[in-house]
């Protein structure tokens, strides 16, 4: 496989970086003794365990009422289901259903209100 002419400098810009990353790194023993030390201080902030024992005890507090906590009417559920209608049904049947299943009566006159005129 050749080479292509691009790569040396492609490979001498690598190694400048390498070299500066090295040289701005600090040592892996610095990092480990500061996170040794760290952890030897002890806690830095005494509130933050109280906050969240806190707050999960809340939160399990809520969980237990609301699991108990009486949402839906008690009754039989096969009635409840069984009476229940989409608040759409209405739609189901068009206005002035009743006058089209009824067949018109050609001979019979057409019906007067009181004042005598026609509907």
């Amino acid at each position: 496989m050749d080479r292509d002419s691009h790569d040396t400098q492609f490979t001498t810009w690598f190694r400048e970086l390498q070299a500066d990353d090295a040289q701005r790194t600090p040592p892996a023993h610095r990092l480990l003794d500061a996170a040794v030390h760290r952890k030897q201080g002890g806690l830095r902030r005494p509130w933050a365990l109280r906050a969240t024992v806190g707050a999960m005890t809340i939160a399990v507090l809520l969980v237990i009422f609301f699991w108990t906590a009486p949402f839906a009417p008690r009754g039989t559920p096969t009635t409840q289901l069984w009476q229940w209608q989409p608040p759409t049904a209405q739609l189901l049947h068009p206005f002035g259903e009743e006058l089209l299943s009824q067949m018109p009566q050609l001979a019979t006159p057409l019906t007067m209100n009181t004042e005598g005129t026609k509907d």
